[in-house]
């Protein structure tokens, strides 16, 4: 968990220091719709197939029976 702390501070620090050289840079004239796609294309995807993956566990774990304690 330390490991997980200090690695994410020093994340924060260097994505501020990284922000702080491109805020003037110039604003795109066109977008890139073949990056947006993709992106949105593995974003929904990904969140997608974790709800499936969490809905066939909590299926699975219905149809288990349940121990009996003794």
């Amino acid at each position: 968990m330390k490991r997980i702390v200090a690695g994410l501070v020093t994340a924060l620090a260097f994505c501020c220091s990284h922000a702080a050289d491109v805020k003037d840079a110039p604003i795109p004239e066109q977008m890139n719709w073949v990056g947006i796609g993709l992106f949105a294309l593995i974003f929904f995807g990904l969140s997608f197939g974790f709800v499936f993956l969490v809905w066939k566990q909590s299926r699975k774990k219905e149809g288990e029976p349940k121990p009996q304690n003794k």
